[in-house]
């Protein structure tokens, strides 16, 4: 257990995913290695959603139990003492109702019967308010026109096809698909953590390809405009 503790470190394992609590002491031998796979890096849920903790614990010994918490503007316990098996996929769903929007990272404890324990936390998270109406032509589109200048997203040479102008825009995003990413929908209809234009302006996705929209000079969009 010792060496995939070392791998895991010299790997930086997890990368968006969880990592080894403490990984400057080494834990002693035997310790439960605890890795987050969900949530993942800059995922977005609304308080009306839930979201899905999945996580797999690596032991030599039996019997092995977890807690999982998330930890934020306040700490809410979502599962105790589950018993998992070493080396299985296991989840875990923290229902959002009632939770104080604002940043978030799960963490997951394991024992074994050797009373040994080991955690990890995952990478940041957000969870936001319920979504609001939103009309497209007076609150979105002064926000694509960051995209839609001249050699960009523009009627007359629009990159990649995608014409983002205020006459063109939705329907060239709207249940379309992405032509980096075919599988994903540039806006996928109610589901952001799935739609390719929100990978682009926030930097980072399931599949992310090239460099993050707008380019320079144009203001990169906050969190709250995402």
């Amino acid at each position: 257990m010792r060496l995939a503790w070392v791998a895991c470190v010299l790997i930086a394992c997890g990368n968006d995913h969880g990592t080894p609590i403490d990984v400057d002491a080494p834990p002693p031998p035997g310790t439960p290695i605890v890795t987050i796979t969900a949530p993942r890096m800059n995922d977005s849920f609304y308080v009306t959603q839930s979201v899905t903790v999945t996580w797999s614990v690596m032991d030599d010994g039996s019997a092995l139990t977890c807690d999982v918490a998330a930890i934020g503007t306040a700490q809410v316990a979502i599962m105790s003492n589950v018993a998992v098996t070493s080396g299985a996929n296991d989840s875990a769903t923290w229902t959002l109702s009632g939770v104080t929007p604002g940043p978030y990272q799960i963490q997951i404890a394991c024992r074994d019967d050797a009373s040994l324990t080991g955690s990890a936390k995952s990478a940041q998270f957000t969870v936001t308010a319920a979504p609001q109406d939103v009309s497209f032509s007076s609150q979105l589109v002064p926000l694509l026109a960051r995209c839609s200048g001249a050699a960009c997203h523009d009627a007359q040479f629009p990159q990649d096809g995608l014409d983002l102008t205020a006459a063109n825009a939705y329907a060239d995003v709207f249940d379309q698909p992405s032509a980096h990413c075919p599988a994903y929908k540039l806006v996928a209809p109610s589901d952001p953590n799935n739609s390719y234009l929100i990978f682009k302006i926030q930097g980072s996705g399931p599949c992310y390809v090239g460099s993050r929209m707008p380019k320079p000079p144009e203001t990169l969009f906050s969190v709250e405009e995402i």
